[in-house]
């Protein structure tokens, strides 16, 4: 079985995305299909293979912002993940080959800035993944 990811979009998050919805530019997300005042469950996947549904739904253009929110599951998501503003979420499509059939899974994941922890050193953007945190830990102390 054959997997190949490929990046849907990624967003530093902002005060708006952690208390109401994540917003998203509509051409992002060509792969979900909607009409204005529509909306669609997305089924995305953490990087602990947990089911995220999030409802998205396409901004009306009345409001003067073209785009699509996830709303219905999102917080949730903010608050399970601790996820701050000026963190970064990034979408991707894994495309999974499996001999004849070929299917595709979304995946999310966050990435945390550090920069409490490494102020006088520089600003790091590193995936909330333990593994590869203490990685950059151990590089530090060597």
């Amino acid at each position: 079985m054959a997997k190949a990811a490929k990046l849907i979009f990624s967003k530093i998050v902002t005060e708006i995305d952690i208390t109401r919805s994540l917003s998203i530019p509509t051409s992002s997300l060509g792969l979900i299909p909607l009409e204005e005042g529509h909306s669609v469950d997305m089924h995305v996947y953490d990087a602990c293979g947990r089911l995220w549904i999030f409802r998205t739904s396409v901004l009306q253009q009345s409001t003067g912002c073209e785009g699509l929110v996830l709303s219905v599951n999102w917080l949730e998501f903010v608050s399970h993940k601790k996820v701050e503003v000026d963190d970064k979420v990034i979408f991707t499509e894994e495309i999974i080959r499996n001999g004849p059939s070929v299917g595709a899974r979304l995946h999310i994941q966050f990435v945390e800035i550090l920069d409490h922890y490494f102020s006088n050193v520089c600003k790091l953007d590193l995936v909330f993944n333990f593994r590869k945190l203490n990685m950059v830990l151990e590089a530090f102390s060597i």
